[in-house]
């Protein structure tokens, strides 16, 4: 059973991420971050402010204030910086993962 559940993630992972490529070719990037990296502090705000909406929305589908605790998050294409990844860590979760065309880390200023 675990096998075919595993196949089953797969699958629809596959066509996920192919929906989302063919969204992105027929309208584009919808919602780009208004600003550069350089503005440190609008970037922080701004993923403080995603990730507290994110949490709002877990929390009313699944009735637990506390899901992401103890968690695994995968982030498939995490945007301009890796400050979400930072917050929910820093909101409990056990580990983070991004998985982007662009390596990130190399790009983030060390300040961030």
């Amino acid at each position: 059973m675990r096998t075919l559940l595993n196949y089953f993630y797969f699958w629809s992972g596959l066509l996920v991420l192919f929906l989302a490529k063919v969204k992105h070719k027929l309208q584009g990037y919808k919602s780009p971050k208004p600003f550069g990296q350089s503005e440190l502090e609008r970037c922080i705000e701004y993923d403080l402010r995603t990730v507290s909406s994110w949490l709002r929305d877990l929390a009313e589908y699944t009735g637990s204030r506390d899901y992401l605790r103890g968690r695994k998050v995968l982030e498939l294409g995490p945007g301009s910086d890796l400050g979400v990844g930072l917050t929910l860590l820093a909101e409990g979760a056990a580990q983070y993962m991004a998985v982007d065309a662009n390596d990130l880390v190399a790009r983030v200023p060390r300040v961030f």
